[in-house]
C-alpha cells in the first residue's frame, strides 16, 4: 500500500517554457558575469567553449565550500585561463541560474494536487540540482516547500539520480520502505533511479505524442533530447498531467 509520494522538481512540478531562449540567456549571463574576472573572449568563442557544460564529469571536491555548479564554473574558468575570485564564481552562479529559470514556471496544478494528496499521503521531494541554495529558494518562492516533509537535493547530498541511493535520504528520515512509496518524475534518469531502488515509478509526460525535445544542457546544435524513446518501459505508469495523479494513486 502506498503511504508516501516522492516527487521530482524540474519538469515535474516546475514546467519548461522556451528552453532555447533560456540557454541563450544563460550563456549571456555567464559571459557577462566573467567580464570582471578578466574574460576577454567574444561570446561566440565562449559559447563553443561552454558546449556540454553539464555533461562533463563533475569536478572534484574542493575545500572552498563550492556547490557542484560553482565547481563547474571554476573548472570552466580554468579551461579559459580566467582566474576568478570566490565572489566572481558566486555571482556567476546566481546570474546564470536566474537567467535560465526565467523560462521555468510552476505548474498551476502543482499546489492544488499537493494540497489534495497531503491529506492522505506523506510527501517528499527528490531533485537533481547542482546549486542547492537556488533550488531551495525556488521551492520557497513558488510555495512548494511547505508541502514536503523532506527535501533532497543532489548537490547537497552528493548523490544524483539515476543512483538509487538518493532515495535513502528521504526513506531513512521518514522511516519508510520502498514498498511504501511511489516516485513521480519526468525523465529517463528518474525512471531508472526508481526501478533500481524498487520504487514504483510514475512518469509525467505532458506531450502525449511521445516526449518533447528539451535542451537540458548547453548545446550549440540545439537538438538534445530528453525522453524515454518511442515507448515507455513495461511497468511504468504514465500520466499526462499532475491532476491525473490522485486517481492513479487509488490503484497503487
Amino acid at each position: 500500500m502506498t503511504h508516501a509520494i516522492f516527487f521530482d522538481l524540474y519538469g515535474t512540478l516546475l514546467v519548461y517554457g522556451d528552453m532555447h531562449a533560456a540557454w541563450q540567456r544563460w550563456l549571456e549571463a555567464f559571459h557577462d558575469s566573467l567580464q570582471d574576472a578578466g574574460l576577454e573572449m567574444p561570446e561566440d568563442e565562449f559559447a563553443q567553449a561552454c558546449e556540454g557544460f553539464f555533461s562533463r564529469p563533475e569536478p572534484p571536491h574542493s575545500d572552498e565550500g563550492l556547490s557542484v555548479f560553482e565547481r563547474r564554473i571554476a573548472h570552466q574558468c580554468d579551461l579559459l585561463g580566467v582566474n576568478p575570485t570566490r565572489l566572481h564564481i558566486a555571482r556567476a552562479a546566481e546570474a546564470t541560474v536566474a537567467a535560465w529559470d526565467t523560462e521555468v514556471r510552476l505548474d498551476p496544478e502543482a499546489i492544488p494536487v499537493l494540497r489534495e494528496l497531503s491529506a492522505g499521503y506523506r510527501l517528499a521531494l527528490i531533485s537533481n540540482y547542482d546549486h542547492p541554495t537556488h533550488a531551495q529558494r525556488r521551492l520557497e518562492d513558488c510555495g512548494l516547500a511547505e508541502w514536503f516533509e523532506v527535501v533532497v537535493i543532489s548537490g547537497a547530498v552528493g548523490v544524483a539520480k539515476p543512483d538509487p541511493r538518493i532515495f535513502d535520504f528521504a526513506l531513512g528520515p521518514m522511516v519508510l520502505t520502498v514498498d511504501d512509496v511511489v516516485f513521480v518524475g519526468d525523465s529517463r534518469e528518474d525512471m531508472q533511479a526508481a526501478w533500481a531502488a524498487d520504487i514504483r515509478p510514475i512518469l509525467i509526460r505532458r506531450d502525449a505524442h511521445g516526449g518533447s525535445r528539451l535542451p537540458l544542457d548547453f548545446q550549440l546544435d540545439r537538438d538534445p533530447e530528453e525522453d524515454l524513446g518511442d515507448a515507455c518501459p513495461d511497468g511504468v505508469t504514465v500520466i499526462t498531467a499532475l491532476a491525473d495523479l490522485p486517481a492513479v494513486l487509488t490503484e497503487c
